[in-house]
């Protein structure tokens, strides 16, 4: 098996994630359920415990409402409850009640009078997969493979991560991800037409629908540029003079934006040759330079936010957030990673290669 991150783009390729979810018709049928159970019946099951007392026949169940405001209640497998009134009947609270919270429908409230408990709409029901079993604030330890967050190698400076960044939900529409932080960006290579030449970007904002989260012949990876900031402006300077010369016609002009070019081009080298200089003078310690870089690299995307906005067939819209840390001890343990991966023939189920090294935290 290659050692070379690079090369282990195909089989990363295969790896989509298909989100489940209810379909409509069962939500549909659930409603009409709901809606279809007589009120005499529910009147009846609390008469027996109030005498004397006359009961409203229950209110109809309007349909679960998105608020593009509203602050995240709980995702998919979270256990939120307490913002729920039960409802004053024992039997319809444990019957009609248990399906409304299940299903996202409003609370069922009896007492002389309907009152509607808060209630989560499919908005709060969004969010990033590998996320989905945390509360806000907790954070959950990310595989160590292409379901979670794996280091794809180097590019250049930059340390590329391959993460998987699915999202589950309903009724969603539309995703747009955001990524705010010093150096860090995502990075999409389209191998679809031309694998051995794929189109590259490097975003800080992509959007996808929802249906199609990961095309076929997509991959994206999220990058944490290491280079100092001195490189990258000579960078932005050597290509400014590039286009100066490319429109130039006057040789005098030309050769003195040639001049200055080369001056850049010699310092540029020099910070090259120093961002190397340690594994350049002892190439038998390439693992720790490159652990070096990749836990400066991991600090870095600590600091960043990943922001994903859901947007509903309705219309609305809604956001989570999240940061992804890396473990603690996690210097020793890429290490540990990076010496396995680079032997020849290695055990793709060593520990050092399964154990997690990120974390992912939902924050407000």
């Amino acid at each position: 098996m290659s050692t070379d991150p690079l090369d282990r783009y195909q089989s990363m390729m295969h790896d989509t994630h298909v989100p489940a979810h209810l379909s409509d018709q069962v939500l549909e049928q659930a409603r009409v359920r709901l809606v279809s159970d007589k009120a005499e019946s529910a009147a009846a099951s609390c008469g027996a415990r109030e005498t004397g007392a006359s009961r409203s026949p229950l209110p109809s169940i309007p349909a679960p409402a998105r608020e593009a405001t509203a602050s995240p209640m709980f995702s998919v497998k979270r256990s939120r409850m307490k913002g729920f009134a039960l409802a004053a009947c024992t039997v319809l609270a444990l019957g009609l009640g248990g399906t409304a919270i299940a299903l996202g429908l409003p609370g069922l409230v009896g007492n002389g009078e309907a009152e509607m408990a808060a209630t989560p709409s499919f908005a709060d029901l969004f969010g990033l997969k590998v996320a989905e079993a945390a509360e806000i604030g907790q954070s959950v330890e990310l595989s160590a493979d292409e379901s979670g967050i794996t280091f794809a190698g180097t590019g250049g400076y930059n340390m590329r991560f391959s993460m998987n960044l699915t999202c589950n939900g309903e009724g969603i529409k539309h995703l747009a991800y955001t990524i705010n932080g010093g150096d860090v960006s995502f990075m999409s290579l389209d191998m679809s037409q031309d694998a051995l030449h794929p189109d590259m970007e490097s975003p800080e904002r992509f959007e996808v629908d929802y249906d199609n989260q990961n095309p076929e012949g997509l991959h994206r990876e999220i990058l944490v540029n290491m280079a100092d900031p001195a490189m990258m402006e000579l960078s932005q300077q050597m290509a400014e003079l590039s286009e100066q010369r490319s429109a130039t016609e006057d040789p005098d002009k030309r050769a003195a934006i040639e001049a200055q070019w080369r001056e850049l081009n010699a310092r540029d080298i020099e910070l090259n040759n120093a961002y190397y200089k340690e594994v350049m003078d002892n190439p038998e310690n390439n693992n720790a330079w490159i652990t070096s870089k990749v836990t400066a690299a991991a600090q870095k995307l600590a600091n960043a936010t990943l922001s994903i906005t859901a947007t509903f067939t309705d219309g609305t819209t809604t956001t989570k957030n999240y940061r992804i840390a890396p473990v603690d001890g996690f210097e020793e343990k890429f290490l540990a990673y990076q010496t396995i991966m680079m032997m020849p023939d290695h055990d793709e189920a060593d520990p050092a290669l399964t154990t997690p090294l990120f974390t992912i935290t939902e924050v407000a």
